[in-house]
């Protein structure tokens, strides 16, 4: 079986005004790109910061796969590939929260 690891890592640090600051960095240099947003809690900007990643994903798929969503991806020799997404959390004081 083919497989596809990649790493996502998001930030988030809260500020004075209580607003929660998320940043997103995809581990490859191609798009998607990093995301900025902002949240009431922290688990607001995780959530609205995931959005915004899974839509990015979703419209490079559209534009280059033109493929069937419930298809299953395949490699050369026609077994599925199997995809992995590692999501690591950081708490404001950059300590592990907790990893997908």
């Amino acid at each position: 079986m083919t497989s596809i690891t990649k790493t996502v890592t998001i930030n988030v640090v809260s500020d004075d005004n209580g607003r929660y600051h998320c940043q997103i960095s995809p581990s490859v240099e191609q798009p998607p790109h990093e995301i900025y947003c902002y949240g009431q809690s922290e688990e607001h900007a995780i959530a609205i910061a995931l959005e915004q990643l899974a839509s990015q994903y979703r419209e490079i798929a559209e534009v280059s796969q033109n493929k069937d969503w419930e298809a299953v991806e395949r490699s050369a020799s026609s077994e599925p590939i199997k995809k992995r997404y590692h999501v690591i959390f950081w708490t404001l004081d950059k300590k592990s929260l907790f990893t997908y």
